[in-house]
């Protein structure tokens, strides 16, 4: 009976010492609530695009894979229900590590290519800005525009250093009213 008792308790203790450390002492992500436009003379359309983040949670993130999504409804005359999904090239889709907020207070800021859209993706697209992302002068305002609604989403997936599971951060919905000029 005690061996009974004593593999129950080790069950329940081993659930919430698991429960406390992969939902309590994890890394946390707080997404800033703007995407930033800033005036850039790499780019040939003038301007780039960040979206900024930081690690507010107690432990590090590693391996860190990052894409962002942009979703328009109604850009299809045939199905106007329907929603497109075009996926942003970022500039530094990985990341190898962001240090916990105690370790270091900075922020992670990453570029939206618009300019890199997949050639799949610039089908689907009026024939002016298919001709504005071939010059590569396409900005993120012009996809906005498209369709009844336009939001965008930034997914992070990373691995905690001490657990070592993967879990998935994803961003607020931006809109067009969310892009700030710097």
């Amino acid at each position: 009976m005690e061996y009974i008792i004593g593999f129950i308790l080790g069950v329940m203790a081993s659930f919430v010492t698991w429960y406390i450390l992969s939902h309590h002492v994890i890394p946390k992500i707080e997404f800033f609530p703007n995407i930033y436009k800033e005036k850039n003379d790499e780019n040939p359309s003038g301007f780039r695009y960040l979206i900024r983040f930081k690690n507010l949670g107690s432990r590090d993130i590693i391996d860190l894979d990052i894409m962002a999504k942009l979703r328009i409804h109604g850009i299809y005359d045939f199905k106007k229900w329907a929603w497109k999904a075009i996926y942003i090239p970022i500039d530094d889709n990985k990341i190898p590590k962001i240090n916990s907020h105690k370790k270091s207070p900075k922020r992670t800021a990453v570029q939206l290519c618009v300019f890199n859209i997949s050639d799949e993706a610039k089908m689907s697209l009026p024939d002016e800005l298919q001709e504005q992302c071939n010059m590569k002068t396409i900005l993120l305002e012009d996809l906005f525009k498209l369709g009844d609604k336009a939001e965008l989403k930034l997914f992070l997936f990373g691995y905690d250093t001490f657990s070592g599971t993967r879990k998935l951060f994803e961003s607020k919905v931006y809109t067009s009213k969310d892009i700030i000029v710097e």
